[in-house]
């Protein structure tokens, strides 16, 4: 099962919706499993140097954990930018920005957005056709 299904399953909510109350329950839940995965990693005895713990901390400190869900989750990708990463380094997405994202999304999404656009505008002129509007309305 991937982390976004099981925060779905969990929470009853999708990754980009883990926000204001949602995100509070989520701290909680976290921090609670940290406490549990600190107490086993002092009583374990392992081969490397490099607790677990403290990866998975930096990782929430640095807002890295939002990243990678943002890799994981093409749909929740704005979302989670906007919400959790763009307020650590006081950035707001713009349309500059969703332009940049959307190459990541898919290779040729200019071409799609231009043939998306243009099929909106024939469909706005055929409901004015079917309306009997004229086309400046």
């Amino acid at each position: 099962m991937n982390s976004h299904k099981s925060v779905i399953g969990f929470f009853g909510c999708g990754i980009d919706e883990i926000e204001e109350e949602r995100f509070d329950k989520f701290n909680r839940v976290r921090q609670e499993f940290m406490h549990i995965l600190e107490e086993k990693e002092q009583k374990t005895t392992v081969e490397h140097d490099i607790p677990i713990s403290k990866v998975m901390h930096d990782m929430w400190d640095s807002k890295g954990v939002w990243f990678w869900h943002c890799i994981e989750s093409v749909n929740a990708m704005l979302a989670l930018l906007a919400d959790h990463i763009c307020p650590r380094y006081s950035v707001r997405l713009c349309s500059e920005v969703d332009e940049i994202l959307s190459k990541f999304w898919r290779e040729d999404s200019e071409v799609i957005v231009e043939k998306k656009v243009a099929e909106e505008k024939t469909y706005d002129e055929e409901l004015r056709r079917l309306f009997g509007r004229a086309s400046g309305c």
